[in-house]
C-alpha cells in the first residue's frame, strides 16, 4: 500500500512539473448582447479572437503563446461592443511563457465575468 501511495505522489509531482501549452477556452455568452469581438491573450502579438458573439451561445478555442515570451503574466480578455471596449479583464497565471491551467471556462453575465480555470 505505501509503495503505490509514494508512486502516485511522485508521478504527480512529475506531471505537475510540465508546463500546459495552449490552455483550452470555453466563453458562455449569459449577457443579453451581442459583442462584435472578444479577444483572449497572453501577447498582443498572438490573440485568440472570437468574432460575433451572440447572446446564449458558446464559443471554444485556444489561448495561444508567444514563443518567444518566456515572462510570468496574467491572461487578457476584451470584449468590444460596437467597435468600442465594454470590458477589460485580467484572469488566471502563467509562467516561464507556459500556462498552469489546462482549461478556462469563461461566462459573461450581465455585468461581470466568472472565470473557472483547471
Amino acid at each position: 500500500m505505501k509503495n503505490k501511495l509514494v508512486i502516485s505522489s511522485l508521478f504527480l509531482l512529475i506531471v505537475s512539473c510540465f508546463h500546459r501549452k495552449e490552455p483550452k477556452i470555453t466563453i458562455i455568452n449569459n449577457s443579453g448582447n451581442l459583442y462584435d469581438s472578444i479577444k483572449v491573450f497572453t501577447s498582443v502579438n498572438k490573440p485568440t479572437l472570437f468574432y460575433n458573439v451572440k447572446s446564449k451561445s458558446i464559443v471554444n478555442g485556444k489561448i495561444l503563446f508567444d514563443e518567444s515570451n518566456k515572462s510570468d503574466g496574467c491572461y487578457k480578455i476584451l470584449l468590444y461592443q460596437k467597435d468600442s471596449l465594454k470590458l477589460n479583464n485580467c484572469f488566471g497565471y502563467y509562467t516561464n511563457g507556459a500556462s498552469l491551467n489546462y482549461k478556462f471556462d469563461i461566462k459573461i453575465e450581465k455585468d461581470s465575468l466568472i472565470i473557472d480555470g483547471h
